[in-house]
């Protein structure tokens, strides 16, 4: 593995495949912490390398929900995961993981993860909305010194709402379509993760000005709809704040594939300086 694929998304997950330490390069930073779709995919890919060695299948019974807690910075250096299974049921898994740097907490997970079952509740989901093709739409650049660092490895396609400090926004809105710059080998859960949480909280084009902001939690509800088959696929987001105040936003959001299934549904409590 030759440096730069090595300080790719997956070169940062795949100790993770073998073992509970890992380190973090500064090419995923976001300001001083690191950005927060790895710090999720860390959690996730070893719970899920951990469940595997237990004899669990994660195909047959796949994570339902994500819960996340960003509890501190995790600077860039050395880490560790440390997984517990609270309970391994028939049909659902739930798992607990923890990321541990120089003896402190900085993030932790809560999974569940359900196998499917017969039901005569079925309820269909909204459709995506209409946005512009990618290769039509706006690209959200990398700007090295002014956008985050880990933005380097993304490419961004805008649609929905104000470009952050370009103009205050009425509304907090933010969608469009993003890919992994360089293609992921085989699309998975934790890389469906770095897609959607690479888009700024959609409270952010309300800021007259930069000012910090921070993710306090953040929970992903996983449909069983397949994966993007390829490792470039552009995936489909929406998010809308329904509410902030008292320095609190609190975001939904949509995440569908570029056919139009949808894959996640995502819910943000951010804590915002502005």
């Amino acid at each position: 593995m030759n440096e730069s694929t090595a300080l790719d998304f997956d070169g940062m997950l795949a100790p993770l495949d073998r073992g509970n330490d890992f380190a973090v390069s500064p090419t995923w930073g976001q300001g001083r912490a690191t950005f927060g779709g790895l710090v999720a995919a860390f959690l996730y890919r070893r719970a899920a390398a951990v469940l595997v060695e237990r004899g669990e299948d994660l195909v047959t019974k796949p994570p339902r929900s994500l819960t996340f807690s960003l509890i501190a910075p995790l600077a860039p250096g050395a880490a560790q995961v440390q997984v517990n299974v609270l309970r391994a049921g028939k049909s659902v898994t739930q798992v607990e993981a923890r990321i541990v740097q120089q003896d402190q907490v900085v993030a932790a997970m809560l999974g569940s993860f359900g196998a499917s079952r017969i039901s005569e509740v079925l309820i269909t989901p909204d459709t995506a909305p209409v946005f512009t093709v990618p290769d039509a739409s706006p690209v959200f650049p990398y700007i090295a010194g002014v956008t985050p660092e880990f933005m380097q490895h993304f490419d961004f396609r805008w649609n929905v709402g104000v470009i952050p400090f370009t103009a205050p926004a009425v509304t907090g809105d933010i969608g469009g379509w993003v890919r992994f710059r360089k293609p992921v080998a085989e699309f998975g859960v934790d890389h469906l993760l770095g897609l959607v949480d690479a888009w700024p909280p959609a409270v952010l084009p309300m800021f007259r000005k930069p000012a910090p902001i921070s993710t306090l939690a953040w929970t992903l509800e996983l449909t069983d709809a397949a994966l993007p088959a390829r490792g470039d696929e552009f995936v489909q987001y929406i998010a809308q704040t329904d509410f902030s105040a008292q320095g609190y936003a609190h975001i939904n959001s949509r995440t569908w594939r570029a056919d139009g299934t949808l894959l996640a549904i995502g819910r943000q409590t951010v804590a915002i300086f502005a």
